[in-house]
């Protein structure tokens, strides 16, 4: 809803992929359709969480 609601993306259908890129300095819970593994262990590794919706 976020991402919708930035404009980053039009519509919440489209099936979004969170990969790894830059820093991560903050505990997160990030919600998304698939995660690299990468950006999965940055997740994880900052005490954050990832949470798969479809």
């Amino acid at each position: 809803d976020l991402l919708l609601k930035k404009k980053i993306i039009k519509n919440n259908k489209l099936l979004v992929k969170v990969l790894a890129k830059g820093d991560l300095t903050k505990k997160l819970t990030v919600q998304a359709c698939k995660f690299s593994k990468k950006a999965k262990d940055i997740i994880e590794q900052n005490g954050g969480n990832i949470e798969i919706i479809r």
